[in-house]
């Protein structure tokens, strides 16, 4: 599942993201890339994923995505000040992937704002 994580750079996954079964796979400057196997805990009483997984996906992988430093000593923390979600379609298949990029930096220290699209795996 990893594919240009650096090693140096990985960090352990928060509680959530372990309870949820996130894992970032991608992190680069203005990318990132978390993937999660479809899971029974993440389904709602229709057998769906949960829109909130999604939303929950989408954001860690935004936060990631504004949090890049590239030196495993400096780590930066953000919070998510406003986020829109649309839900096209529903996940088939047994894997999920939420890919962000930073599209434009208002202030490098305050705020950026990101596009995230959530995509299945086979």
């Amino acid at each position: 599942m990893t594919r240009n994580l650096d090693p140096r750079l990985a960090e352990a996954p928060s509680p959530l993201s372990r309870t949820l079964g996130f894992k970032l796979t991608d992190w680069t400057e203005g990318f990132a890339r978390v993937e999660a196997p479809l899971a029974d805990h993440l389904m709602n009483r229709q057998g769906l994923p949960h829109g909130g997984v999604y939303a929950a996906m989408l954001d860690t992988a935004m936060g990631f995505a504004g949090c890049y430093t590239g030196d495993a000593k400096v780590r930066q923390n953000a919070l998510t000040l406003s986020m829109t979600v649309n839900y096209l379609s529903r996940a088939t298949g047994k894997h999920l992937i939420a890919e962000a990029h930073v599209t434009g930096v208002e202030n490098p220290r305050f705020s950026h704002a990101e596009r995230c699209k959530m995509t299945r795996a086979r």
